[in-house]
């Protein structure tokens, strides 16, 4: 059975995955990229919708209205998008070793896949915290903002997803289970 020739390190990391993909959904779903408030007023910005005293608007067409460029909301969503396409290939492939016979080229593979949805994680949740801030600065005439809840959600799941791949590197390494050999019949 394929379930038992993975190690406990491979099983972690398909755990952690699993977290790590929930945490960057809600991440990627909730628009609170950056935050503010100041006396009685507050706002929030994301990719979908920017709220300002609980009023909501569409995030693109507050940016076409008030005539900013809206390619950094498309590359930071593109970017986003990617990650968590490859975190949900990442999965995909921890699960193929789990009904196959794990080998070390997937588990280079996972690592690779993982780093790659690190590595777009973090540019396009830093764009999109990045404009947000500037963007709600500029609506609202203050300076007291910071990164929101959905920018904490998806870089504490790339950082999981970091560790996923990390594991997989190692486990890949020092697999104690024997690679088929194909010159043996």
């Amino acid at each position: 059975m394929a379930f038992r020739d993975t190690t406990m390190l491979w099983k972690i990391a398909f755990c952690i995955q699993l977290i790590g993909f929930i945490l960057a959904l809600i991440g990627f779903g909730i628009n609170y990229l950056a935050t503010a408030s100041w006396g009685q007023k507050s706002a929030n910005g994301g990719l979908w919708k920017y709220c300002y005293n609980g009023d909501c608007l569409d995030t693109s067409d507050l940016l076409t209205y008030n005539k900013y460029s809206v390619v950094w909301l498309d590359t930071s969503k593109g970017m986003m998008s990617i990650s968590l396409a490859a975190e949900f290939a990442t999965i995909g492939l921890t699960t193929l070793a789990f009904l196959s016979t794990p080998t070390k080229l997937i588990g280079l593979c996972t690592a690779a896949v993982s780093g790659i949805s690190v590595v777009f994680g973090v540019i396009g949740v830093a764009v999109g915290a990045g404009e947000s801030k500037r963007v709600l600065n500029d609506i609202g005439k203050t300076q007291m903002f910071d990164v929101g809840a959905s920018f904490y959600l998806f870089m504490v799941a790339q950082g999981v997803f970091l560790l996923a791949a990390a594991c997989h590197g190692i486990d890949s390494r020092s697999r104690s289970r024997q690679e088929p050999n194909p010159s043996v019949t």
